[in-house]
């Protein structure tokens, strides 16, 4: 992986926790403005190899205030500016598109199991007595769907795994020489973090849900004869 994305979300991380550039400030923003700011970057970083005589002043795409602009000299600081932004502008577009998606999805939706201990398959009452052969008197159990759920609420134990299995490949090759690697500070520990997160969400999302709020429920004499009645109809169907 090149070094450059390591950068550019180390200026990421300095932008969201330096200056407060964090979800809430980005989502004010109208679509493509930072994008626009990545490009106004980008091109800076063009400036700095062809013009080293001098900063270059805003371009006239450039959203924001005059005062704001910060180039560098560095072409290869440019850069990473101009892709923290365009990863900033990615996550505002993730955020808009969950947020459309937010009603349809399944949390807060009733799941049903036959026993406890069991997983919760059905989707009604009706459904699970006809699967089930579940009888008036008996008990099921009824829930709800949790919240959606993210591969890097999983990943937590992954990384001291990665510094730690450094460490002890350091020690087999040098023995107590490689004592205290790697020494990380408590940034870059964060920066490891987001990318084993980012990888965990993006290749390992769970297909499972969790149910909460989670009830025994007595099954009636009339839920026995919707059940039934449901039956009747779907076979003569």
């Amino acid at each position: 992986m090149s070094i450059a994305l390591i950068k550019a979300l180390e200026e990421r991380h300095r932008q969201v926790n330096e200056k407060g550039f964090d979800a809430a400030n980005d989502d004010a923003y109208a679509p493509g403005v930072l994008a626009t700011a990545a490009e106004s970057y980008a091109r800076a970083a063009y400036w700095a190899q062809v013009r080293t005589d001098k900063l270059p002043s805003p371009p006239s795409i450039w959203p924001w205030h005059d005062s704001v602009w910060k180039p560098s000299a560095d072409p290869k600081r440019n850069i990473e500016k101009s892709i923290a932004l365009l990863i900033a502008e990615y996550e505002r577009l993730v955020r808009a598109e969950e947020t459309s998606k937010a009603a349809a999805d399944e949390s807060g939706i009733e799941v049903w199991s036959h026993a406890e201990g069991e997983p919760f398959r059905s989707y009604a009452l009706r459904e699970l007595i006809s699967d089930h052969d579940l009888e008036a008197g008996g008990t099921a159990y009824v829930g709800t769907h949790s919240e959606p759920l993210h591969g890097s609420m999983y990943s937590s134990a992954a990384y001291d795994a990665v510094t730690e299995q450094m460490q002890a490949a350091a020690e087999g090759d040098v023995g107590e020489l490689a004592e205290e690697y790697p020494d990380v500070t408590p940034a870059q520990g964060a920066l490891l973090k987001t990318f084993i997160d980012a990888w965990a969400d993006a290749y390992c999302k769970p297909r499972f849900y969790l149910v909460e709020n989670v009830r025994e429920y007595v099954i009636s004499v009339k839920d026995m004869e919707e059940a039934s009645r449901e039956e009747e109809t779907r076979d003569s169907a």
